[in-house]
């Protein structure tokens, strides 16, 4: 028995330094794991920090914080100075003044506001109206919507619409005073609105140009099926 064992130690001995290697290479890719997983919590951008970190311009009238493009200095509120020779009103979708009419017609019909507000020499607010938002206002009578851009600096008072009463959601003097009353303080920002104030998620920044036409989509859709749902909601 003890010629037996003897033979045997050879074998379980290598089988005891195989499985100490195992062991060590194990404990090393486990180390090795956690160090970097730590690296990647300290210094790498989690995936849903983008949200936080929107690509947009600061409105002048708070602070830039992180993440942001510093804004350009504040041009004089339009309607207050004669525009330059050779440059356009700003914004170039048009005046807001009949904002109030349109609105209160298009809310009445059961037509949701889509409203961009933005900033002079914004870049993001230059890329989504040039790659979403001129081509939403084009096709706004198809889409059901009433969509507007307008200047969050701009404090043109709008003009009251005597045919039909104000929507509580528009009941601001101004686009700056709109944009203040929903605490809009990043462009490009895009709200929906009903009668009664915001009906969908708003969009802020222009974080993911290659989504945002899917997100506008699903917020469209999102504010028109909460309209139509009051709608059929007798009132108390």
């Amino acid at each position: 028995m003890s010629a037996d064992s003897n033979h045997a130690s050879p074998f379980h001995r290598r089988l005891t330094r195989v499985v100490r290697c195992a062991l060590r290479a194990a404990f090393t890719w486990g180390v090795a794991a956690i160090v970097l997983s730590g690296a990647w919590q300290a210094g790498a951008t989690p995936p849903g920090d983008q949200a936080n970190r929107p690509n947009a311009v600061e409105s002048p009238r708070t602070p830039a914080r992180a993440g942001t493009v510093p804004s350009s200095p504040r041009a004089p509120e339009a309607g207050t100075t004669p525009a330059e020779p050779g440059h356009a009103a700003y914004p170039p979708t048009g005046s807001a003044s009949e904002l109030r009419l349109l609105a209160a017609e298009s809310l009445a019909a059961g037509r949701p506001m889509v409203v961009m507000f933005s900033l002079r020499g914004c870049p993001w607010c230059d890329a989504l109206r040039r790659e979403h938002f001129a081509g939403l206002i084009a096709a706004q009578q198809q889409l059901g919507i009433l969509a507007v851009e307008v200047d969050m600096t701009d404090s043109r008072a709008f003009a009251s619409p005597q045919q039909v009463p104000t929507p509580a959601s528009l009941r601001a003097d101004s686009p700056r005073d709109l944009s203040r009353h929903y605490r809009v303080r990043l462009a490009p920002t895009v709200l929906f609105l009903g009668p009664q104030g915001e009906v969908a998620d708003r969009l802020v920044g222009y974080g993911s140009p290659d989504f945002f036409g899917a997100y506008l989509e699903q917020r469209i859709a999102q504010a028109r099926s909460a309209l139509q749902a009051s709608q059929r909601t007798p009132t108390q």
